[in-house]
Parts: C-alpha cells; sequence; structure tokens
C-alpha cells in the first residue's frame, strides 16, 4: 500500500494535519516539536482502526494505492 494523501484530526491531543500530499518519495524533515511523529503515530492509529480497533476523539480521510494500483479513499470517525 502506498499513501498517497492523509488529513487527520486528534481531539484527544488538540492536533491537526491538514491535507498533505505524499510524492513518490516523502522523507519527514523538520525541527524538534513540528509534528513529523505524529504523522508517524497518526498512521499508525489509523492501522488500528483497520484492524478492528477503536481509537475516540479521531477523525481521517487517507487516499492510498494498492499493488495492483486500485486507488481507494477512506474517511471516518469515532
Amino acid at each position: 500500500m502506498k499513501i498517497k494523501s492523509l488529513q487527520y484530526v486528534n481531539n484527544a491531543l488538540e492536533w491537526k494535519l491538514e491535507h498533505v500530499e505524499f510524492k513518490h518519495k516523502t522523507l519527514l524533515v523538520g525541527a524538534s516539536g513540528v509534528g513529523k511523529t505524529q504523522i508517524l503515530k497518526a498512521i499508525m492509529d489509523l492501522r488500528q482502526i483497520a484492524s478492528g480497533s477503536s481509537v475516540n476523539g479521531v477523525a481521517w480521510v487517507i487516499e492510498f494505492s494498492t499493488l495492483d494500483g486500485s486507488n481507494y479513499r477512506w474517511e471516518g470517525a469515532f
């Protein structure tokens, strides 16, 4: 799976990731405290949700493609 774009809100942490697009190769670079780890945690939260868990206080929109080239958009909220 390749993530094409992500938008994520975590109300418990009062943290919001505006719509961001990921190109062919994406490297998260920045100063301490700007949100690199939060982006990774958001992706891990979505992994938990996809596995059947609930993560309260979050909303998301993610677009991704599969290995066979199919494109999908998944959005939801808890």
